[in-house]
Order: structure tokens, then sequence, then C-alpha cells
């Protein structure tokens, strides 16, 4: 009985970055500016979303996708751009130490995907550069421990449709490995 440690949170859909285009503001994109060191996007400021309903959104399940609509070849054509993302603190994690995590950010949480925090604005701020196309990320936290969280800043929703692996193991008694003798890879929630 496995009950306690097969349980798990369920998280929140990705937040988007979508820069597709240079030429227009999508959705949450507040300006863009061309300077002398290249194209600068300014997303709107993120919330918090650890409280409150659960809002379907379609994503990329933290994946990107390279893609421009100013040109006819995505693939060589593509402009390189700077995000520049802000996330409202609160005195619940204004002392917490920040990632950006998505595939783009290869999944680690090093000083380039830390946020930096401003006490003058109460806000995390990070900037990466990127090329053109359709981003998918979040926001954790991590311990002293190193290990990651989602719940104070993105919350967890038992109807998100997240892709999640499920690994089976087993001990045989005497030994002192695990043998993988199960994976699934479904998209949740489950049926």
């Amino acid at each position: 009985n496995f009950n306690n440690k097969s349980i798990f949170y369920g998280g929140n859909e990705f937040r988007a970055i979508n820069i597709k285009s240079l030429k227009y503001k999508t959705e949450r994109v507040n300006a863009i500016e061309y300077l002398r060191d290249g194209y600068h996007v300014y997303l709107f400021e993120d919330q918090l979303r650890n409280t409150g309903n659960y809002v379907s959104d379609d994503d990329l399940n933290g994946n990107f996708l390279i893609k421009t609509e100013d040109e006819i070849n995505s693939a060589t054509e593509a402009n390189y751009c700077r995000i520049h993302l802000r996330l409202r603190a609160n005195s619940q994690i204004m002392n917490s130490n920040i990632f950006i995590k998505g595939k783009f950010t290869e999944g680690k949480t090093q000083s380039e995907t830390k946020m930096k925090y401003d006490a003058e604005t109460n806000t995390f701020n990070a900037s990466f550069i990127l090329k053109q196309g359709y981003y998918d990320y979040k926001y954790f936290i991590k311990d002293k421990e190193g290990n990651l969280s989602q719940l104070m800043t993105e919350g967890s929703h038992y109807e998100t449709k997240n892709e999640y692996s499920i690994f089976v193991y087993y001990r045989e008694p005497g030994t002192i490995h695990d043998q993988l003798i199960g994976f699934e890879k479904i998209i949740g929630p489950p049926n």
C-alpha cells in the first residue's frame, strides 16, 4: 500500500510567451522596442497563481517552438530578442529563490534562470535572449535542500492537463538496487 507515496500535485498549466512576430504585440506582450543591441520584448507583469480557480489554457506542456511570422523561413530567418519577465512578489515569497523553468531553460536552475528581487518595485525580474517563437514556462521556488516547488508560485489543480511520467520500481528482497519494472506517460487528468 503506497497511497501516501503515489499521490502527487497536479501543478498548473504553463504560462506562455508568444513572440512569433516582432511587428505587433500578442496577448501577454506589453511592449516591443528595437534598441542598439537588438529587439527587447517586455511582458506584462505576472501574478502569483497559487490561489483562485483553475483556468484551462492550451499550452505545449513546457516545450517551445521556433517560429516567425515576419519572414518566410523560421529555421534561418527568425530574429533573436531579449525577453523581460516580472513576477509580482508577496510577503510569503519575497525572500525565496525563484527560478524560471521550461524546456528552453533545459530544466536547469542556475544563475541564468534565477530571478532577481527588486525591493523598489516588489517584483522578481529576469531576462533571456530567445529566438522568435512560442515558449512555455513556470516559476519555481528552490529550497535550501535544492528541492523545487511550484505550489507558492503556480498553485496546483487536479484538472491540470500536463504530461506526467510514471515510473514503477521494484527492489527484490536481499538486493541493494531498484529495478524499473514499469513506465507510463500520461496527459492528465486521468479518466
